[in-house]
């Protein structure tokens, strides 16, 4: 699973472009958005040596890969955008938008409904895209960074090699974080 392996190191760059790009002058939200991203950092390492060694982490990964699929993405999405949010009814959308996000979590841990998540996720962002809708740029590369996000849904029926499909697939949400790094960057 050497294919994996390496591409989980797109994801952690990725992630810690996200991490020094993104400026911190909302104090709580900005924790929000780190300690979402610090959790899929964890699920992407942890993936990495699970894919590229003999080393037992499968239970580790699947854990914080859990979290980040069902909350940490959303919540990382919602905050780092937080400073194109400015009414009040947006913030509480917004807010909602992370509660509903921990609900699937809970949800999820009792019962199997990913599309819930996914489903909450593309809600998030299309708010997101509605609130920066005036600075084209940004929009274009929300835009883009969700065609990438949607593409992993492709691979599994594409392609027939897991390696490949994994590698594809973390390819795509290297992708995706490093655009909607470039997005939020500007606004």
């Amino acid at each position: 699973m050497m294919i994996s392996g390496l591409t989980e190191f797109l994801i952690i760059g990725s992630i810690i472009y996200a991490l020094i790009t993104l400026p911190s002058n909302h104090n709580h939200i900005s924790t929000l958005y780190r300690v979402s991203l610090l959790i899929t950092l964890v699920a992407a390492g942890l993936g990495a040596i699970m894919f590229l060694t003999t080393v037992n982490v499968n239970t580790y990964h699947q854990y914080f890969a859990f979290i980040s699929k069902h909350t940490a993405l959303t919540t990382f999405i919602i905050a780092a955008a937080w400073g194109a949010l400015h009414s009040k009814l947006s913030k509480l959308i917004s807010a909602g938008l992370i509660l509903a996000a921990f609900a699937s979590l809970f949800i999820n841990i009792f019962t199997e409904l990913s599309f819930l998540s996914m489903i909450i996720l593309l809600m998030a962002l299309a708010f997101i895209g509605f609130c920066i809708k005036s600075d084209k740029t940004s929009l274009s590369l929300l835009v883009l960074a969700v065609v990438a996000l949607l593409s992993t849904l492709v691979w599994g029926a594409v392609i027939k090699d897991q390696d490949l499909m994994i590698g594809s697939y973390h390819v795509s949400v290297a992708v995706f974080y490093f655009l909607i790094t470039l997005s939020f960057k500007r606004i």
